[in-house]
Parts: C-alpha cells; sequence; structure tokens
C-alpha cells in the first residue's frame, strides 16, 4: 500500500506539480532579467544625479569665491 501511495504521489508530482514549478521558474526568471535591466537604469540615473550635484556644489562655491 505504501508503494501505491508513493507512487501516485510521484506521479502527481510529475504530471500535476512538476510543469507548474517549472512555468514558474521560467516567469521568475523572465522577471529577474527584467529588474536587472531596470536596476541598471536606475544606477545609470543616480550617477547622473551625483554628477548634476557635484555640479551645482562646484557652481556653488564659485559663486560665492567670485562675489
Amino acid at each position: 500500500m505504501e508503494k501505491d501511495l508513493a507512487a501516485a504521489l510521484l506521479s502527481f508530482y510529475q504530471q500535476i506539480l512538476k510543469p507548474e514549478f517549472d512555468a514558474i521558474k521560467a516567469k521568475q526568471s523572465e522577471h529577474d532579467e527584467q529588474f536587472s535591466e531596470i536596476a541598471g537604469h536606475f544606477d545609470s540615473l543616480y550617477h547622473r544625479i551625483g554628477r548634476l550635484e557635484d555640479e551645482y556644489l562646484m557652481t556653488n562655491v564659485e559663486r560665492h569665491l567670485n562675489g
């Protein structure tokens, strides 16, 4: 009886659960790639904001020094 239950559970896993898990993993991988792309865009924006902040600070220093 235990072998029948084990065989039934294995069959259920192979026919029902495994395809669903594989589909979930594929979708998660797709989302991970999109998230990495978005994170790259944010990194680029933060870098640009940093440069703008540096320019702003330097402009204020120049303005302060020149009167």
